[in-house]
């Protein structure tokens, strides 16, 4: 350990499973950070947000943020982070005080997304309210990170692969979830979709889909505890 903290951007529209996933690490010790906590927190439990009422959470957020970097705290910041641009307004931020965040992207699929929303009844912070029409928007707006960016976990049909960039046009798929660990592939690819981070998805969709369910490993593996 460097003696830095530990912090990570939760990344998704709502819906992904974000909150699901910032309360698992906020039991393991870690502190959350909410930007709808903050709106409920002000009595507004649905519709528009008010841009001053956004400038005024945002700067609260970022002032927590500090004051527990500064006392070496880890942080799960659970946001949306649905644009680059503001992945690295914040990391900019962090870069300051000598931490660099960890993107946790959940990439869940749109119709899934848009279930979970039309669920929501306002009940409490993490159940704030959206409308379809304006959950289908940020799913269809979201810019999905990518591993040039800084390091990037990708959760998938909930199965975790951080992912590097070995050179151009050649990324690591480390499975994080791995039954036995140690397990992930290699892609190479010249799609430009890879930059937007929707190769990255599909690759390990595609990946997922070799497996077989009965080892963890693909169908071929010579590994292949089945074979």
């Amino acid at each position: 350990m460097d003696g830095t903290s530990r912090v990570v951007f939760m990344c998704g529209p709502s819906g992904a499973g974000k909150t699901t996933y910032a309360r698992r690490l906020e039991a393991e010790g870690m502190v959350r950070l909410s930007f709808d906590a903050g709106i409920w927190a002000r009595g507004i439990t649905g519709g528009e947000v008010p841009d001053t009422v956004r400038e005024e959470i945002r700067a609260q957020l970022r002032t927590e943020l500090l004051r527990l970097v500064s006392a070496r705290r880890d942080v799960v910041l659970d946001f949306s982070f649905w644009s680059r641009a503001m992945r690295e307004e914040w990391r900019a931020l962090l870069a300051e005080h000598g931490v660099v965040p960890e993107t946790v992207y959940l990439a869940t699929d749109r119709g899934t997304v848009l279930a979970r929303v039309a669920r929501r009844r306002a009940d409490h912070a993490d159940d704030f309210p959206v409308d379809l029409d304006t959950a289908a928007s940020y799913v269809d707006r979201f810019e999905p990170p990518v591993p040039e960016e800084g390091p990037l976990v990708l959760v998938v049909d909930g199965e975790e692969f951080r992912v590097t960039r070995r050179s151009a046009g050649v990324y690591d798929y480390d499975w994080l979830t791995h039954r036995h660990g140690g397990y992930g592939f290699g892609s190479a690819t010249n799609d430009r979709s890879a930059e937007s981070g929707e190769g990255h998805v599909a690759a390990v969709r595609d990946f997922l889909a070799a497996v077989d369910p009965r080892t963890g490993f693909m169908r071929d593996d010579p590994d292949d505890e089945g074979g």
